[in-house]
């Protein structure tokens, strides 16, 4: 099967799969945070997933986020699976969460998707040959005024990664601060970037399956996607620093501050 097709179809399955059990699924917690939750559609919409990867190509490897799933790592391309990225707002009945799988041959990713079910939205994207938005070619935002764009930013506030963020934020901006949404869910975030519905995106802390396919997506629909030092963001980067491309001389500041 054609990869995008594969990607697509596989998702939106999961989607369809997962859809019954929005505002209306058993919560577990698996972690001592409050983020760190757990319901019957994760579970779900991994099986889904794992099985479509197993039957399609069975020599590659998977990480998935539930049940701590890993199989062939070694293997010479892994897929990494997060079956609902946004739990907590998915459980709380908020329709901002999404579903992404990537394909990676060794630490390069070479292709992608995150759809998000209950906004009926796919984002698909392969190495070298941009990204798709519902079967539509992606295009990021056009701003060049950092003061008056609008992002994304963390979510996790009170910590020193967030203390260190919001100053050099301050910085950037001569003090006057920026406008930026925190929804938990790099899935759609990267979806928004992509389409420029939002200017920027700043995540840190995530896991390898929260950024494999949405940093790809974001890159291949011609945003700036960097690591914290940054170069070209890359498998190993458990950070993500993207933007408009109008914006990279503002983000690059930001990060020398940071």
């Amino acid at each position: 099967m054609e990869m995008q097709s594969f990607v697509s179809e596989t998702l939106q399955k999961a989607g369809a799969a997962v859809l019954p059990y929005f505002k209306n699924s058993n919560v577990t917690r698996k972690g001592a945070g409050s983020n760190d939750i757990l319901t019957e559609a994760d579970i779900a919409s991994q099986q889904i997933i794992v099985e479509a990867i197993h039957q399609n190509f069975p020599n590659d490897g998977i990480v998935a986020e539930e049940e701590g799933l890993q199989e062939r790592t070694d293997a010479e391309c892994v897929w990494y699976v997060d079956p609902i990225d946004g739990t907590r707002n998915f459980a709380t009945g908020i329709p901002i969460y999404g579903i992404m799988m990537a394909r990676a041959r060794g630490e390069i990713v070479e292709a992608g998707g995150s759809y998000l079910p209950s906004l009926e939205t796919l984002a698909y994207a392969e190495r070298g040959k941009g990204c798709l938005i519902n079967d539509k070619p992606a295009r990021p935002s056009k701003e060049t005024d950092w003061s008056m764009s609008y992002g994304i930013g963390p979510v996790k506030i009170g910590t020193e990664k967030f203390q260190l963020t919001n100053s050099a934020l301050m910085a950037i901006t001569d003090g006057k601060g920026q406008w930026a949404n925190g929804i938990g869910c790099p899935a759609a975030a990267c979806v928004w970037l992509a389409s420029g519905s939002r200017d920027w995106f700043i995540s840190s802390g995530s896991k390898v399956w929260d950024y494999a396919a949405s940093a790809l997506i974001m890159q291949e629909a011609g945003c700036v996607t960097l690591n914290r030092k940054g170069e070209p963001w890359g498998l190993k980067d458990l950070e993500v620093f993207a933007c408009a491309p109008g914006l990279e001389t503002k983000l690059r500041e930001f990060l020398k501050i940071r």
